[in-house]
């Protein structure tokens, strides 16, 4: 997937993936990332407060998992990682 800089929409759902590293080590470094779908995957469940989690770690996304980001959404999800 590094080796692709251009992919702007990715569907890992359902491929039993359990690592939660896979945020830092991949997906926070696909810059043109836009549309992300992770459902049915474990590391889903193991990253506290997932939604707003990628939403701040992947500030280019603009849909997660069916559903789109607004601004506002946005906004708190880094209102909520800047206070942690």
């Amino acid at each position: 997937l590094l080796e692709c800089p251009s992919i702007m929409t990715l569907d890992i759902s359902k491929n039993h993936l359990t690592d939660p590293a896979i945020v830092p080590e991949i997906l926070e470094k696909m810059p043109n990332l836009t549309v992300l779908y992770c459902k049915g995957n474990d590391f889903v469940r193991k990253i506290s407060n997932y939604r707003k989690t990628l939403i701040y770690k992947l500030p280019g996304l603009e849909y997660l998992d069916d559903r789109p980001i607004s601004t506002e959404e946005r906004r708190r999800a880094s209102a909520f990682a800047v206070g942690q």
